[in-house]
């Protein structure tokens, strides 16, 4: 398949899915609006539900481009939610006759579609979230945790004297610093040679 017809076949699928959600909101405002008739909801019940009809259809678009997709899930949920908004935009523009009436809502709302969108092209098993990323994380973790076990390749334990035999004989005193100093470890003094050994 050569990159003309995958590009074709991303478009195709990006206007089916634009084209889902729409009938999908449609379907769902038109419920809204029997609801609205039926039981004489409030203003405000009705502009809540409103937003989350948006939220779940730009949720379930990005969703779907998501699972469609193999990498980028979260930038091709973000696409769709931004162009649900576009369409959105474009819509209220020719109804209103002008941007007055949405421009105050316009980032909000583009907020709000682009960010339902993009979650759920997180949600689907991804790099992001899934199985994959609990795989690398637990890789990650168990390499750093056998790290930890074993010992520092630049640091040398010296085991050449016994602190409880250096107490006993209550050593040569010949020494700037005791043998058993953390000085005499240091690479400034511990490649003195000993003044009892000489």
């Amino acid at each position: 398949m050569g990159k003309k017809d995958l590009y074709m076949e991303k478009a195709v699928f990006v206007i089916k899915c634009m084209l889902g959600a729409y009938i999908l909101t449609a379907g769902l405002l038109l419920l809204l609006a029997f609801m609205l008739y039926r039981f004489g909801l409030s203003e405000k019940v009705v502009s809540i539900c409103i937003i989350a009809v948006y939220i779940i259809v730009t949720f379930l678009a990005g969703l779907l481009a998501g699972k469609k997709e193999k990498r980028r899930k979260f930038l091709w949920g973000l696409i769709m939610g931004a162009l649900y908004f576009g369409i959105l935009v474009v819509v209220s523009l020719a109804v209103n006759k002008g941007v007055e009436d949405i421009a105050g809502n316009m980032m909000p709302f583009f907020f709000l579609c682009a960010g339902s969108a993009m979650l759920g092209g997180m949600v689907t098993k991804s790099d992001w979230t899934g199985g994959k990323f609990y795989a690398i994380l637990s890789k990650v973790m168990s390499k750093s945790i056998h790290k930890e076990d074993t010992p520092m390749k630049h640091i040398k334990t010296l085991s050449t004297r016994d602190l409880k035999e250096s107490m006993k004989k209550g050593g040569c005193g010949e020494c700037q610093t005791s043998c058993q100093s953390a000085c005499k470890t240091s690479c400034t003094v511990g490649n003195q040679s000993c003044e009892k050994a000489r």
